[in-house]
Formats: C-alpha cells, sequence, structure tokens
C-alpha cells in the first residue's frame, strides 16, 4: 500500500517520510471546492505553488503529487509551474467530461505521472473511455465529492452502493494502479481503519490519502523522534490490516464485506 500525506510542511514531510510515506501531496485546488464541499467537515486547502519546492527539497526521494484545480484556461499555466518547482505526478479534480481529461493530459510532459480524480457519478459511465487516455498513469477515486453528487450522508456509502466495485473493475481490467477516499487513524472513524483497509485489500487498491488525523501528530509539544514513532506505529497498524486482509480466504472477504457494506448502511441511516 502506498500512502498519501496531504502537507506543505517540510519539517512534517521529512518526519512522515522516516515513518513509512512514500508520496506527498500539495494541494492546489481551489475553483469549485468551496461550493461543493464548504458545508460538510472536509478540507479546503491553503496551499501555495512555493510549497511544491519546499516539499521537493525536504523529501527529494518521495513522489511529489500536485492537485490542481480542474480543467480551464488556467490549466497549461498551472501544470508548466507544478512542473517546474518539482512535482513528479498532476492531478486532476472534478471533471465532468471525457474531453475535459483529455485536454487536461495533453499539457502533462511525458516523464510526470498523471492521475485524474473521478468524483462524480456521471464519469462513472464514462470510466473505459477515459481509461483508454494514453497520458493516464494511474487513477483515483474521491469519496467527498461522489457521495455528494449521489446525495448520500456517509462518504463511505459508494462502497456499499457499488461505485468503488464498478471503479476497481474497470481499474484492474485496463492494468491500472488505483486508489480510493482517505483512511482515518487506526482505532477512530465511524466507519473504522481497518474496515476500510480490509476493502483495500478486497478490491486490489495500491494507494490511500491519510485523513486529517494523522496531522495531530505533528501539533504541540512534541519532539521529531516521538512524532516519528507515533507516526510509524500507526501506519504500521495500516499496514498489517492490510496484509492480513490479504491473506484471508474468500469465505471470509465475503463476510467481511458483507459486514462492512452493513455497517456503512446503518451509519448512514443515522445521520
Amino acid at each position: 500500500m502506498k500512502y498519501i500525506f496531504i502537507t506543505n510542511h517540510p519539517d512534517t514531510a521529512k518526519i512522515a517520510y522516516q515513518s513509512g510515506v512514500q508520496r506527498f501531496m500539495v494541494d492546489l485546488e481551489i475553483e469549485g471546492k468551496q461550493e461543493r464541499q464548504g458545508h460538510v467537515d472536509t478540507f479546503i486547502s491553503t496551499h501555495q505553488f512555493s510549497d511544491i519546492s519546499l516539499i521537493r527539497k525536504a523529501v527529494p526521494d518521495a513522489e511529489v503529487l500536485v492537485r490542481l484545480n480542474k480543467y480551464g484556461p488556467h490549466t497549461c499555466q498551472e501544470v508548466e509551474q507544478a512542473v517546474n518547482l518539482g512535482a513528479d505526478i498532476i492531478m486532476q479534480p472534478f471533471f465532468l467530461s471525457y474531453q475535459d481529461v483529455l485536454e487536461f493530459s495533453e499539457y502533462i510532459p511525458s516523464d510526470i505521472g498523471f492521475i485524474p480524480l473521478f468524483e462524480h457519478y456521471a464519469v462513472l459511465e464514462l470510466l473505459e473511455e477515459i481509461f483508454a487516455i494514453q497520458k493516464i498513469s494511474e487513477v483515483y477515486l474521491g469519496l467527498n465529492d461522489l457521495h455528494l453528487s449521489r446525495q448520500q450522508k456517509f462518504v463511505f456509502e459508494p462502497l456499499a452502493n457499488g461505485d468503488v466495485d464498478l471503479f476497481a473493475a474497470q481499474a484492474k481490467a485496463a492494468n491500472f494502479s488505483f486508489g480510493f477516499g482517505g483512511v482515518a487513524m487506526p482505532g477512530e472513524g465511524d466507519f473504522s481503519a481497518y474496515d476500510v483497509m480490509k476493502e483495500h485489500a478486497r478490491l486490489g487498491s495500491t494507494r490511500v490519502i491519510l485523513g486529517r488525523a494523522f496531522r495531530k501528530f505533528f501539533e504541540g509539544d512534541s519532539t521529531f523522534s516521538e512524532q516519528e514513532k507515533l507516526m510509524t506505529q500507526a501506519l504500521a497498524k495500516l499496514t498489517n490490516a492490510y496484509d492480513q486482509a490479504q491473506r484471508r480466504l474468500s469465505q471470509e472477504v465475503e463476510i467481511d464485506r458483507l459486514n462492512a457494506f452493513a455497517k456503512i448502511k446503518q451509519i448512514a441511516q443515522n445521520i
């Protein structure tokens, strides 16, 4: 499993890298996000382009992923600036058509990774078409906007309604590495981090974004060594859960799937 940590703090990135995080996201998406997600408890970034070079220098051996704004007249300039500052991978958020992804991809240099972030139920009908775009290196499914586009109450409802299964099946058929959603701290979250990792293992996902709760390790007066220890322990718990889930018998996988879906539906009913 490749863990993705959203941060623009160099010292935090260094410690997280030493703890096992392989990919860092500088999140520059602003356009339209407040309107879509401002009414729910979600992350609205204040990152700047200058943060890309800071993270690049802090973790030179890690991958730097930059999420830009959705496709528009600014895309060419944003991609060029992000690449010049050290981005390894560009993520395109919130698109509603094949053409948006195709045109965005044309600005991506051949040696830079490109991840379209699927965030609306309408584009799930275009998976096969979009997956054929040559510049795409891997794919990701965003559950915050997806569940809102479905008018659902709980962020993990796309797991229980089949959206994530559909995405995973088609991503694997197209030979793409993929991920979806985020994961909370071990022992936290309405739908536990261990349940989430079981679903990643069942579906064949190999990427996940670490939730905001992981930032608490880097707040307060704790030392760098204490922060690294806590982060390492948390990631080890997630990895262990994922590895164990991969070793389940098929009957166990199905029982866990049914239990997970029942939990999700129950949580959604109680919201």
